[in-house]
């Protein structure tokens, strides 16, 4: 927990849409959220048929083609079920019937916290998709605010966050997960921290130039790479990138490699893994990495302290294939 709030997730989800009575506001979020939603409250919530809405929830949306208060467009309101039928005195106040959700992908976080961490909430979640390599679509984002519709009850909220992602549905494929063993073998690697999405390339290119040619890679047994996310660190330090190759047993590693900053490491260990097979182009990696966790919890695993990997399995065919190693527990009983 950090300053009395957590932030969950993503996890790729579908919103479907749905019937949203709102307000529509501009200006700077920060600055008209909370009036907007005050005015909500006095001139339309009364004049709704609460008892048949589902939920409160608010829209977000950055246009950066509008300049001033236009390029904030902020939505408070109420879903339904099916669509009611608004009273004129709610017209008048500016309630409009709008849809929520649509049929694309959608990054969901959860925070359980006060209200007033929401800001901070949203950037974390917007650097924990940048991490991911996950790209976003211009649509509305949404905050779903849990119960809030049935109970005035403020003192542990909770808060989905929704984010518009761009869809990479038709161009991979990831299956699993399997619950499995990776067996630990020696790993000569590169060390490099920032963010995945940034860092990976940049490590790659220079491992390929500067440690390469002085392995024997005639006994190498696959391409790997580590990932280890700390949220106990900040900035760069919070992520952890090591790209190498794995051997039956090690290697000397001589003096030329050892002056690029390579090291003997160690891939996979003796505790379970979560195993995914990913086949489709290496830029959907962090799409895959977001899908493979958000597949965790139904098939009764949660992720454990660890590195996990990606095992480059056969980069030289026309769709590639990229298996996914993520360190796992069982959080109930797992069928195996």
């Amino acid at each position: 927990m950090q300053g009395g709030w957590t932030l969950e997730g993503p996890e790729v989800a579908d919103l479907p849409p749905r019937p949203f009575v709102c307000l529509e506001a501009h200006g700077a979020f920060d600055k008209n959220a909370r009036p907007s939603w005050q005015r909500f409250h006095r001139e339309v919530l009364p004049h709704l048929p609460l008892a048949q809405g589902t939920g409160m929830w608010a829209g977000c949306l950055v246009d950066e083609s509008k300049s001033g208060d236009e390029k904030w467009t902020y939505l408070p309101g109420v879903c339904f079920g099916e669509a009611p039928e608004i009273p004129s005195v709610a017209v008048q106040a500016g309630a409009q019937s709008r849809q929520l959700g649509d049929s694309q992908q959608f990054a969901k976080f959860v925070m359980k916290g006060p209200f007033q961490h929401l800001r901070e909430a949203w950037g974390q979640a917007f650097e924990k998709l940048a991490a991911q390599g996950h790209k976003l679509r211009c649509a509305f984002a949404f905050e779903e605010y849990v119960g809030m519709l049935k109970s005035k009850d403020c003192s542990n909220p909770v808060t989905n966050i929704w984010i518009p992602l761009q869809s990479a549905a038709e161009t991979f494929h990831l299956s699993g997960p399997i619950l499995s063993k990776l067996p630990p073998r020696p790993f000569i690697c590169l060390e490099v921290h920032g963010e995945f999405s940034k860092s990976a390339p940049a490590s790659w290119e220079r491992f390929e130039k500067e440690v390469k040619p002085h392995l024997p890679m005639e006994k190498a047994t696959g391409r790997w790479a580590g990932n280890l996310l700390d949220e106990s660190k900040n900035g760069d330090e919070k992520y952890t990138y090591q790209p190498g190759f794995s051997f039956d047993k090690a290697p000397e590693l001589v003096e030329q490699a050892r002056a690029t900053g390579a090291m003997i490491k160690q891939v996979g260990g003796l505790d379970d893994y979560a195993q995914y097979r990913m086949e489709g182009g290496f830029e959907n990696l962090g799409i895959a990495w977001g899908a493979a966790f958000s597949k965790l919890g139904p098939a009764g695993l949660r992720p454990r302290c660890g590195m996990a990997f990606e095992e480059y399995v056969d980069m030289t065919a026309t769709t590639p294939v990229t298996e996914i190693w993520i360190p796992v527990e069982k959080c109930r009983a797992h069928p195996d």
